[in-house]
């Protein structure tokens, strides 16, 4: 169909129409303006296998974005535009879409959560042309803003290894750490005790 004097709108075929034998090919696009004389000159068009999201990491993070998402999954290369979308509309595609990039080397997609979108569970789901989401049925979770209430005990040996209980509002996420100091940055594994408090080792 044609937009405007400038844009022509198109479905593409099944690749099997084009090229029965590969999962995944390049092909070429033209036109036509009367049905018979094509375009000598030509664009390129990427037919991709079939994209699935399986994993992520990590898979929650703070209302307020900025989390940096690994997403792992098959058929995730061959894309021209990646995206991520977080939630669900009215109409069943992503509430909120942000720009992905593939990391070729791991054949991973990574973006960062945006801002705006409540809390709890979300509906997470990839794209490599913007268009034509995944339907892996992933979640990525959501909680409000996390800060240290109180430590117990406040104070250890320099040598390490106290038990630490950190006290926090209402709230679970999926990998917790501690991080001791401003400028070394040492981060050691916590562990869950309650919705309300970590347990960690300086």
């Amino acid at each position: 169909s044609r937009d405007s004097a400038e844009q022509l709108r198109c479905v593409a075929p099944p690749l099997a129409l084009v090229n029965d034998s590969a999962p995944a090919a390049l092909s070429t696009l033209t036109i036509t303006l009367n049905g018979q004389q094509f375009t000598t000159s030509a664009a390129d068009f990427a037919y991709f296998g079939l994209p699935a999201a399986a994993a992520l990491s990590p898979s929650c993070g703070p209302s307020e974005g900025g989390t940096l998402v690994t997403v792992t999954g098959s058929s995730l290369s061959n894309g021209s535009a990646y995206r991520c979308g977080f939630g669900e509309d009215d109409s069943g595609g992503p509430q909120q879409v942000v720009v992905a990039s593939l990391d070729a080397g791991t054949a991973t997609l990574r973006c960062v959560a945006p801002s705006g979108l409540q809390t709890g569970a979300l509906r997470f789901e990839v794209s490599l042309n913007a268009q034509d989401f995944t339907s892996s049925g992933l979640r990525f979770e959501r909680y409000s803003q996390v800060y240290v209430s109180a430590l117990l005990p406040r104070s250890g040996p320099s040598s390490g290894g106290t038990p630490i209980l950190v006290v926090h509002p209402n709230s679970f996420g999926c990998a917790p750490r501690c991080r001791v100091g401003n400028t070394t940055n040492v981060v050691v594994a916590g562990t869950y005790v309650s919705n309300t408090s970590t347990a960690c080792v300086s």
